[in-house]
Order: C-alpha cells, then sequence, then structure tokens
C-alpha cells in the first residue's frame, strides 16, 4: 500500500502522461516555468511572484513547495541573506519551511527540480479500493508465493497556473 502511495505521488509530479500514465504537474500545459538556478531567497520572492501575478492562489494555506532531498540539504545549507544566520530552508529536510510556506522533499520529485504552487488544485482520483491479491499457486514448486497490488488513480490540475517548476535548481 505505501509503494503504491507514493507511486500515486510520483505520477502526480512527473507524470509522463502516456502509456496508461497520468500526465504530472511537470509538463501539464499552462504551468509555470521558473528560470534554472541557484536557489536562494530570490529564487524564493521569483516563485511568490509568479503565483501572485499568475491570481492563481484559491488557498494560500495550501501554498508549499516541494523538491528532492538533495535540493533541500542544499537550501538548508544557504543562508537567507548574506551575513544572517537564517537559512532559506528552515525545519527538518524531510518537512520544513521556505519563507513561511511548508517545503518537502522526496525522491518522488525528478532531480534538481522544485514545485512551488497550490497543492489544493490538484486532485488526484481514485477509482475503487486497493486491490491486494494473493498467489500461492504459479511458484508453488519454488516456495514462492506471489502477491500483487493494484491501485487506479488519475491525476487533474484544477489550475495549472497555480503551480511552477524550475528544472536544474542547483
Amino acid at each position: 500500500a505505501g509503494n503504491l502511495a507514493s507511486a500515486s505521488d510520483a505520477v502526480a509530479i512527473q507524470g509522463a502522461g502516456s502509456g496508461g500514465e497520468p500526465q504530472g504537474i511537470i509538463g501539464s500545459t499552462g504551468v509555470g516555468t521558473i528560470s534554472a538556478g541557484s536557489m536562494n531567497y530570490d529564487k524564493t520572492l521569483e516563485f511568490q511572484g509568479s503565483l501572485a501575478q499568475s491570481s492563481a492562489i484559491l488557498n494560500a494555506a495550501a501554498v508549499a513547495y516541494v523538491t528532492t532531498p538533495s535540493v533541500a540539504l542544499d537550501c538548508k545549507k544557504r543562508l537567507k541573506f548574506t551575513g544572517a544566520d537564517t537559512p532559506l530552508w528552515t525545519g527538518s529536510i524531510h518537512r520544513g519551511e521556505i519563507d513561511g510556506h511548508t517545503a518537502v522533499s522526496t525522491l518522488n520529485c525528478p532531480s534538481a527540480t522544485m514545485i512551488c504552487g497550490d497543492w489544493s488544485q490538484l486532485a488526484i482520483g481514485q477509482w475503487g479500493t486497493l486491490l491486494i491479491e494473493v498467489d500461492p499457486f504459479t511458484k508453488f514448486k519454488y516456495g514462492l508465493i506471489g502477491v500483487r497490488g493494484m491501485l487506479s488513480v488519475d491525476v487533474m490540475l484544477l489550475n495549472p497556473k497555480s503551480f511552477f517548476v524550475m528544472q536544474n535548481a542547483t
């Protein structure tokens, strides 16, 4: 169940939109982009300013940053201002804060990528329930029992303008 939940998160972020895989945030039409570069306080302002300019924040409490653990670590090492002692990313690397907004790291985000958006504008639909099946017969002579899990989901951006993506973040 945990693996299927993680796979659902991964396709919501970076699904290809082909071969039966839902289209994720990255690559969706209408999602904004932030120019690549060093993640610093100016970039956080660029993310927030771009979101504000798009007039697409419907739930300010749901605005959050999502990135990889390595980008999160880099942000935690960087100071918000030169000569200050406050890091850009505060709190733990797994779940912290950037400039007052929730910041989360996950391996489900592509390398060197950061997403900022109003996550209330991402819908993940699920059809049916989690299906777990056990097959004790197919590989019986080898002493193996097969187990598979199936979960049918789809992803929809209710408002693509509510998200901005920066790739090649350093």
